[in-house]
């Protein structure tokens, strides 16, 4: 059953409470007679007070009432607008910000050859995302990201929770805390959300620490690689974990530098399937075209 489907009662346990169960009468849901029938209609005629969405179906109250056809009682069944509010809440718990609505399917530019093989990609990737990752890499302004905050967004509209984070933000915080409880926490939250999107994946300054570059990316220190292997390890290990990466690293360069690290990643992007490699070029960085 999707996620949009209108649960079941008590078979799903996800609600379902029973309202009133002392109909003498056969219960029928056409019966305008039966007690218990006349309260349903009353209950459903009940406006709500949830907010953020507007449901003319259960008028805001999150759920909807009906007869049991086994018992005659009166169920409440959570309405189809649930999903739509986890959604909502899930983006605004995503940090992915106005991205949700800039950076979209319909609104990535997609006129040369490789901006319709990457979209295609992502396309790809979306049609079978359970247990996928999605790795973008490559040319800086080539529109990485607005690839994955698309593809993010789309999964938060299925009612998917998910995390946006960009990594040097993400690593100082967790370097500054390498010795205190709140590295493990952090750890854990980042490795156990659904959809864990890693903005700038391991970017490096050029000349930062005067590190030595290799391919034509800046190195990170090895304390970082450290890092991101054990966030990425204990996502590969979750083998339902939804994972997308926007980098100017394009996986063969992360493999020159830690193979182990790449080769978790490009197994769970389904070896090439869900890898896009834009390569280095002036005339792809799209954010000085006309």
């Amino acid at each position: 059953m999707s996620r949009n489907d209108e649960m079941q009662p008590i078979q799903d346990s996800l609600i379902v409470d029973e309202v009133r169960r002392d109909s003498p009468i056969p219960a029928t849901s056409d019966d305008p007679e039966n007690p218990n029938q006349r309260l349903c209609d009353a209950m459903n005629a009940g406006e709500g007070t949830l907010t953020g969405y507007d449901c003319p179906v259960c008028k805001n109250k999150g759920v909807n009432y009906r007869l049991s056809p086994d018992t005659g009682s009166i169920v409440a069944v959570y309405c189809k607008c649930k999903a739509i509010r986890e959604a909502k809440k899930n983006a605004q718990n995503s940090g992915l910000g106005d991205m949700l609505e800039r950076c979209t399917m319909d609104t990535y530019r997609a006129d040369l050859p490789w901006q319709r093989s990457a979209l295609q990609t992502v396309q790809d990737f979306l049609s079978s995302p359970d247990g996928n990752w999605l790795y973008v890499g490559g040319q800086v302004g080539s529109g990485k990201t607005h690839l994955c905050a698309a593809a993010t967004g789309e999964l938060l509209r299925r009612g998917i929770r998910a995390k946006y984070v960009i990594w040097r933000t993400e690593d100082q915080y967790l370097r500054s805390r390498t010795n205190d409880q709140e590295y493990n926490k952090r750890m854990n939250e980042l490795a156990r959300v659904p959809v864990l999107y890693i903005d700038d994946f391991l970017k490096i300054e050029n000349g930062e620490y005067q590190r030595t570059s290799t391919l034509g990316a800046p190195v990170p220190t090895g304390a970082e690689v450290r890092r991101a292997f054990e966030l990425i390890n204990a996502r590969y290990n979750l083998r339902q974990s939804i994972t997308i990466f926007s980098s100017e690293h394009r996986l063969r360069e992360i493999n020159a530098f830690d193979s182990g690290l790449a080769s978790r990643i490009l197994e769970r992007c389904g070896k090439d399937r869900f890898v896009v490699g834009i390569s280095r070029s002036a005339d792809r960085n799209m954010r000085y075209a006309v």
